[in-house]
């Protein structure tokens, strides 16, 4: 009946997503999958009518396996009791939609970073992905999501046309003000979530690639260009340093990036942020790399083996710890390893 009423249709309008049985609070699905009638009834019906709607009421992603069958889908999520006439006015285009997606919609339930520890063992999970959660893991893996972080579309267009701060070194500690511009280039009204993101260029701890540090509505008459400004501060640029027990800002260079999603970021600009050189502790651990890139170690090591046998060392042996270099060194033993971690970790 549906492929038929379409049929003869000028646009099919299919209202789909997920009922209770598939979702609810207190409870983890299995899967995101919509109900197996939901994809069928959408995939004739594309099939019959190109000019095909899909408005989606759901609480989280689902796999969308007939998405380039649609000619538009609009996400509702869970809207209420006044979402009929909220679709409606956006589907006759008496508004116009500018909602931005909160999280990554993954292709598969298997991209999805806690894949392989959810739903645990035991009545125990463990969230193994740290850090890498939503954007920050597909852009880590360079995995191409459904709909990236931050994502959405308009019935006009954007253009992001500068972004500019107010130092281009700053001291740990010091704030910096971020001015992005953005204009409409469409011709009808609109609004637009600029986003800002940070990302450390040159970073000897695992980081995302970059991270969300500000974001901000703006509303746009057709040809109107307006400023956003964001005001960073020491926490824009610090990692948490599990060893100190607290936020740490490392030396160097950061980029400032600007967009409409986590992917879609035209504008960079850079800043060099000047902070107090950390004090590295070593352990019997560390690496004989780890402690020939320290001057005052690799000097004392050098006591210990010939400058020809340094320069020829292969790959693996920088991974030694030194733990274990009495066995390429009987010179090294755990007296000299003791004495060498004493004069590093003064």
């Amino acid at each position: 009946e549906a492929v038929e009423a379409a049929a003869v249709a000028d646009t099919a309008v299919i209202f789909a997503g997920l009922p209770d049985l598939f979702e609810s609070e207190g409870y983890d699905r299995r899967h995101i999958r919509m109900p197996r009638s939901h994809t069928v009834m959408i995939e004739a019906v594309t099939k019959a009518r190109k000019n095909t709607v899909v408005v989606l009421m759901n609480g989280s992603p689902v796999e969308m396996p007939w998405l380039s069958g649609a000619a538009g889908v609009l996400e509702c999520y869970l809207c209420g009791q006044a979402v009929g006439g909220a679709v409606a006015d956006i589907l006759f285009g008496s508004v116009n939609p500018g909602g931005r997606l909160a999280e990554t919609f993954p292709k598969r339930l298997s991209d999805n970073p806690s894949y392989l520890n959810f739903p645990g063992e035991t009545d125990r999970v463990e969230y193994r992905e740290g850090i890498f959660v939503g954007y920050r893991y597909y852009e880590k893996k360079a995995m191409e999501p459904l709909f990236p972080f931050g994502f959405g579309l308009s019935y006009t267009d954007y253009e992001y046309t500068s972004i500019t701060a107010d130092s281009t070194d700053i001291a740990d500690g010091d704030t910096l003000s971020v001015k992005v511009t953005v204009k409409n280039t469409g011709s009808v009204a609109g609004a637009e979530t600029v986003q800002l993101y940070v990302r450390d260029v040159r970073s000897s701890v695992i980081r995302p690639e970059k991270e969300l540090k500000g974001f901000e509505k703006v509303r746009l008459e057709p040809g109107e260009e307006k400023t956003v400004e964001f005001t960073l501060d020491r926490r824009a640029f610090a990692y948490y340093d599990d060893k100190a027990g607290g936020w740490a800002v490392e030396a160097g260079e950061f980029a400032l990036l600007a967009g409409g999603s986590s992917v879609n970021t035209p504008l960079k600009a850079t800043v060099t942020v000047h902070s107090p050189e950390q004090k590295k502790t070593y352990t019997r651990n560390s690496t004989l790399g780890e402690i020939l890139a320290n001057p005052v170690g690799a000097a004392i090591i050098g006591q210990a083996a010939s400058p020809e046998m340094l320069a020829h060392l292969p790959e693996f042996a920088l991974e030694l710890p030194l733990r274990s270099l009495h066995m390429q060194n009987p010179q090294l033993n755990d007296e000299a390893v003791e004495g060498l971690l004493a004069v590093l970790n003064r």
